[in-house]
């Protein structure tokens, strides 16, 4: 029998385990009975309909746990587990909506399979030729073949999830790769960037060429062994997604060490590319791929430039804003976005001295600027704008002031510009220095930078705040140009300054975001779990209780099916327990947003008694049962 397709199925309808029945019936029933429009049973009705007589089915129920698990778990977080309880195979598919027949194996031992799980009601899992995870799954399951925990603990560690690095951030590192080694003077890192990323900028004129991924090119080769089959799935199609010299370095090993394996064949696979219409490419500048000093470019960028100006930072996302001038924290609602943000200002404000900015000096925190977005927000208040004013003798009017963004970025000029005079200018220009002024970095926080309408708060600032627009090469005229004293003053961003972005991934604007802001930002997401620190603010007994009721609570959204971890309750909540106790906390502020997440989903009532079994739970052995 050829075991193409075998579908696991849950053994839960509502909060019951219909396990026994379902067995000593010889049935399995799907559930949602009358309430059929429902439609994540409509999605499931799809999967029955596919199931045919002699398909192979898996009773089965899905948990997390952290302790008593096969392997070592160091840092004690929370695995997917998947018990497999009864095998059986398809007699009938009635077709009515919601049941099978099934002749179920009595001589099926149930076993635990870890982390590749789904707790849908009906999961379909195909098998394949090839060494995957779910071709092991299936072996495991219908062969009793040993679960192989390495491959999935260090796949965990390796692999390099494209998907987590948005298409706007990849190709933005690409960019700054080739600014780099400035492009337009030396063209031979170009092809290099096009190998890495996979795809070519210039598509008008190299469309006829057959570009393809490093790691399409090695899924090629047909003569690859079982572990250089695995050893590929470890490798991102865009090489740009890795972000570090140590990380580019073990993925670098694997590419060469498979060429290396496979020399002959894939010279033969490139010249295959490398041709255009049988004929060979040789007249053209770029090849699709050439195996000697591929990555050395890459290395030396993200070994050197990385490190540029940012060796006295405490924190990796100081040196992030240091290299891309703009970031944007983006994550769920309380994981300290802001938090995080005025500590990175604190971190370079203060060169790498303190990220708490209640230790900063009166200067540095005047190197700090603030503002929070709303809808009414606007160009007059964050650019310039008319501001209604009354004289000496009572009579309105209205005067051009500057907006918070404005007087900000003047302070921030005048420190860039002042240095480059002598001291004696600088003294007659400020009679009030004391001492030489250096230049120093100045850090702008626009905080909920998604709830404003941003290309009217911006307007044709979008220009300026380029990363590649700094400075006066990047100056505009704003629109009340006509008013200045001096109307062909030109407005522009300098170089000593940083601007910082915060966004909740599950606010509705997040959707409407610019593009072209979008553009000029790198994205860095924020997890609950890396905002721990923010807890050490409560008394230890309480803070570890804090820590374990998150991450158990995470744990429980992010297996919920319709969420994911942009749903994760961040550690500013559990700060409000310097002056409430657990219960309000869940009451007054958990369950609240909670309700509010799953509205409108399948089984509220039940999710949310699986939050609250999360949230209670006292002891990390505890298990909850689902599909």
């Amino acid at each position: 029998m050829t075991n193409n397709d075998v579908y696991f199925v849950g053994s839960m309808i509502g909060k019951d385990d219909f396990s026994d029945e379902f067995i000593d019936k010889g049935k399995w029933q799907l559930g949602w009975f009358g309430q059929e429009d429902n439609g994540q049973y409509q999605r499931m009705l799809t999967l029955l309909n596919e199931v045919k007589v002699g398909d192979a089915v898996i009773l089965k129920s899905t948990y997390t746990r952290s302790h008593d698990l096969p392997f070592e778990n160091h840092d004690d977080k929370s695995v997917s587990v998947m018990k497999l309880k009864k095998l059986g195979h398809v007699k009938q598919n009635p077709h009515d909506g919601h049941s099978l027949v099934i002749n179920w194996d009595s001589d099926f031992e149930p076993r635990e399979w870890y982390f590749y799980t789904n707790r849908q009601a009906i999961w379909k899992v195909s098998n394949s030729d090839k060494v995957d995870d779910a071709s092991q799954l299936i072996q495991f399951a219908l062969n009793n073949i040993n679960q192989d925990y390495d491959y999935f603990l260090n796949k965990s560690r390796l692999t390099f999830d494209d998907d987590k690095n948005s298409q706007t951030e990849l190709q933005k590192r690409k960019q700054d790769f080739l600014d780099f080694y400035d492009q337009g003077k030396w063209t031979a890192v170009i092809p290099k960037a096009n190998w890495l990323s996979g795809y070519w900028d210039d598509k008008q004129n190299y469309q006829r060429i057959k570009l393809t991924s490093i790691r399409q090119l090695l899924s090629s080769i047909k003569s690859l062994t079982t572990t250089e089959t695995e050893i590929i799935k470890l490798i991102p199609d865009n090489l740009f997604a890795i972000k570090t010299s140590d990380e580019f370095l073990k993925i670098t090993d694997l590419i060469n060490g498979i060429i290396l394996n496979h020399r002959q064949e894939m010279n033969a696979i490139i010249d295959a590319l490398n041709s255009v219409e049988g004929n060979s490419r040789l007249g053209w500048n770029y090849y699709n791929f050439k195996i000697r000093n591929w990555y050395q470019d890459y290395q030396k960028y993200l070994t050197q430039y990385d490190r540029k100006d940012d060796k006295d930072m405490q924190l990796k996302e100081s040196r992030l804003l240091i290299k891309s001038k703009n970031i944007i924290l983006r994550g769920a609602p309380g994981t300290g976005k802001t938090f995080l943000a005025r500590a990175i200002a604190a971190d370079i404000t203060s060169n790498g001295e303190t990220t708490d900015a209640n230790n900063l000096t009166e200067e540095q925190q005047s190197q700090i600027g603030f503002v929070q977005f709303h809808p009414s927000y606007d160009y007059t208040d964050f650019v310039e704008g008319l501001r209604p004013v009354a004289d000496a003798d009572g009579n309105m009017g209205f005067e051009l002031k500057d907006g918070v963004f404005t007087e900000f970025i003047k302070k921030a000029r005048q420190n860039l510009e002042l240095p480059q005079k002598s001291v004696e200018k600088q003294t007659v220009e400020n009679h009030e220095l004391k001492h030489p002024v250096t230049q120093k970095p100045f850090v702008f926080i626009i905080d909920e930078i998604n709830r404003g309408e941003i290309s009217k708060i911006f307007g044709e600032l979008f220009y300026s705040i380029d990363p590649g627009y700094r400075g006066k090469t990047g100056s505009v005229s704003t629109q009340y140009a006509n008013l200045h004293d001096d109307p062909s003053e030109m407005f522009f961003v300098p170089e000593n300054v940083y601007i910082i972005g915060t966004m909740n991934d599950i606010d509705r604007s997040v959707d409407s975001f610019d593009f072209a802001m979008r553009r000029r930002f790198r994205f860095i997401e924020v997890k609950a779990s890396d905002q721990l620190k923010m807890l050490d603010e409560l008394d230890d007994g309480l803070r570890e209780q804090a820590i374990k009721k998150l991450t158990d609570l995470n744990s429980e959204i992010s297996a919920t099916e319709e969420l994911n971890d942009n749903y994760q309750i961040g550690p500013s909540y559990f700060l409000k327990l310097k002056h409430t106790g657990f219960d309000e906390l869940w009451n007054d502020y958990l369950q609240p947003l909670l309700e509010e997440y799953i509205r409108g989903i399948f089984n509220e009532r039940d999710i949310m008694n699986r939050f609250k079994k999360a949230y209670d739970k006292t002891s990390t052995q505890d298990e909850t049962d689902t599909n």
